[in-house]
């Protein structure tokens, strides 16, 4: 008998569209044909940061449950303390949540403070990215290296700074149509002489190319959650790579037991971090994952900027900082040495799985 090929066909569709009658009108037809597998939602966080501004964000739970099929919704950044929010904007019912450790080891993060006026704040910056990035890519001249980096920016008037300073490339969400912007990426890649590129948030999520070595925030990033992203744009092709935050003001260390709102809980999470009064690795790791995969710096060649002088760089945490919103009342809280030893921290890796 001849052998039959089972082709599956993916339709991609952006949440604005999902959520339309149209739409749903097809995806239920498919359903009742028997012709719909599953639904895959990527970087479904967005479900609970960007509701306040983008409406069809609060429709999609709702929409997604009407087509009775499974789902796999997928991200890199939802924090435990954004759990509930996104199972009751996403109406589920128990849902099986798998989880692996969040933080790349092979990213040296790096914290900077500027104390030069605000006019001459951009110009210290490139300074300092022009010295990191030659000791950085140094030992790759003439190889033909595809190294790049990526320098973030606030505001669209410091993009702008930067971008003529460096005579780079650009890239917000005002750089022209989709099409347009994909062209600025696709030319900025394939342009070995032009490393870098100057842009806000909007070149964040879903930018994958695999040889980004530098990260650089010039200014303090809002949320931990969007600073995750961004800094994860480094370091997937294995290398040693670093994020490194240049700021102006070093904030208040201090952290709000009674904090309700998983926004404010956010920037707050991000405030905590710019403060400089911890290791940097660790904090991204207790807001983003789970107790059993906490992580800190514990290989002397990927230490952060914090934990660089510290002789006993495995405990530079605070006890009471939990990011769980669920369980910050007053209380004790037990030392992280209590139930992570350093045996623990040791094996803890990327291909670990934490129940939910």
């Amino acid at each position: 008998a001849p052998s039959v090929t089972a082709f599956t066909i993916g339709i991609a569709v952006s949440v604005e569209a999902a959520v339309t009658k149209s739409f749903m009108r097809y995806a239920l037809g498919l359903q009742s044909r028997d012709r719909l597998d599953r639904i895959v939602i990527d970087e479904c966080h967005l479900m609970v940061t960007t509701t306040s501004y983008r409406d069809s964000m609060n429709q999609l739970g709702a929409a997604i449950r009407a087509v009775r099929t499974q789902t796999l919704w997928m991200t890199a950044t939802l924090p435990p303390a954004y759990e509930a929010e996104f199972e009751t904007t996403g109406y589920f019912d128990r849902p099986n949540m798998i989880r692996f450790s969040t933080v790349r080891s092979n990213i040296v993060y790096q914290l900077l403070f500027c104390q030069n006026s605000e006019d001459k704040f951009m110009s210290w910056c490139v300074d300092k990215y022009n010295k990191k990035w030659e000791k950085i890519i140094g030992n790759e001249k003439g190889t033909g290296s595809h190294s790049k980096a990526i320098i973030y920016c606030q505001k669209k008037r410091d993009v702008e700074t930067v971008a003529r300073l460096l005579e780079c490339p650009k890239f917000t969400a005002d750089s022209g149509t989709t099409e347009e912007r994909d062209d600025i990426i696709k030319a900025w890649l394939a342009d070995e002489s032009c490393p870098v590129i100057a842009a806000t948030s909007a070149l964040g999520v879903g930018f994958d190319y695999p040889n980004v070595r530098l990260v650089m925030h010039f200014g303090s990033p809002r949320r931990l959650t969007d600073f995750a992203q961004e800094s994860g744009r480094a370091g997937r092709n294995g290398l040693l790579s670093y994020s490194v935050t240049i700021t102006q003001r070093r904030p208040a260390d201090g952290f709000s037991r009674d904090e309700r709102n998983v926004d404010e809980h956010d920037k707050k999470a991000m405030a905590l971090y710019l403060s400089g009064s911890h290791c940097l690795k660790g904090m991204l790791s207790q807001y983003l994952d789970k107790k059993p995969m906490w992580i800190w710096c514990t290989e002397p060649s990927t230490r952060c900027s914090q934990c660089k002088t510290r002789q006993n760089f495995g405990s530079p945490r605070p006890a009471w900082v939990l990011f769980d919103i669920a369980n910050t009342t007053a209380g004790s809280i037990n030392q992280l040495s209590d139930y992570v030893t350093e045996d623990v921290i040791q094996t803890i890796g990327s291909t670990q799985i934490a129940a939910a």
